[in-house]
């Protein structure tokens, strides 16, 4: 990628000698490049079509692009650097978390798979490409690998062996708060307060008083406040105020699948999902909310 990025266009020269293969463009750029034994290529696992899983490409991007916000970057984390596909008896769970945040999608589960398979996020976001013109995605697990077959070519990935940590341990059963309010005004709101947050902690709050829910963030050192009323809230509840990452806050709020967002919450301490009511699967976004510094 890095030589292509800086190669002129026209004619390009490719060279192979012994170790090394030497490519040259037109106006007489040059690099050679050491090369590996091609004994040394590893060969490819076999597909022993041990366990399928077939689902409408449209739906399998759907869930693809839902998760991939919130799979977790740190390299420190290997269980969590991708998606979670969870096959049980009844339901299919997908599932993804970096420990701030976590989406869980439900779905009925159609096959006879019982197992859970963690997908590397680099291999889900090829897919999109890879998939693109199929009406259908056929997602086959053998062994310690995940196939796919776009009718021309096989794309596959070493699954993560590692135990995917105890999601649904920290999502909350009962939420007794509850909030509904435009997406789109929310959006807004967020892209507001965020111009007065402090750039280390990206900080921003929701609070809640007697017929009154806005947003605020204050930037104490360059004495900066923002409100952000939503006017399209309607919240009956307790008196509070919840800390929320501003740019977690927003991811989430893009992503839920409908114009109407409904958060639920305890107190300013605790989880706060947001649940979408979808009519083929259940979606849970969970946050983690953070302690206001003002």
């Amino acid at each position: 990628n890095d030589i292509i990025s800086v190669i002129d266009e026209g004619r390009v020269d490719i060279d192979i000698a012994g170790p090394h293969i030497n490519i040259k463009s037109e106006k007489g750029i040059s690099f050679d490049i050491p090369t590996e034994p091609f004994q040394e290529y590893p060969d490819m696992p076999e597909n022993k079509h041990e366990a399928l899983f077939t689902i409408e490409t449209s739906k399998l991007k759907d869930i693809i692009n839902s998760l991939l916000y919130a799979i977790n970057a740190e390299p420190t984390k290997p269980a969590l650097n991708g998606a979670y596909f969870n096959f049980d008896e009844a339901s299919i769970d997908f599932v993804a978390t970096d420990g701030h945040r976590l989406v869980k999608i439900t779905k009925q589960n159609e096959t006879n798979i019982q197992k859970g398979f963690i997908i590397p996020k680099k291999y889900l976001n090829i897919l999109n490409i890879f998939l693109e013109g199929q009406k259908e995605a056929s997602l086959i697990f053998s062994e310690d690998y995940v196939f796919l077959n776009n009718g021309k070519d096989v794309f596959y990935s070493k699954v993560i062996d590692e135990k995917f940590p105890n999601y649904n341990a920290v999502i909350p059963s009962e939420n007794s708060e509850k909030l509904t309010a435009q997406k789109t005004e929310m959006l807004s709101n967020i892209k507001a307060t965020s111009i007065a947050t402090n750039k280390n902690t990206n900080q921003i709050s929701l609070n809640f008083s007697e017929g009154r829910v806005y947003f605020k963030s204050v930037n104490q050192p360059e004495s900066k406040t923002v409100h952000a009323p939503i006017k399209t809230a309607e919240y009956k509840g307790n008196e509070l105020a919840i800390g929320f990452n501003a740019t977690y806050l927003k991811e989430a709020i893009s992503r839920y699948p409908l114009e109407d967002v409904v958060l639920t919450f305890k107190d300013e301490n605790s989880a706060v999902l947001l649940l979408p009511k979808e009519t083929d699967q259940k979606t849970i976004i969970l946050l983690m909310p953070v302690r206001i510094n003002e």
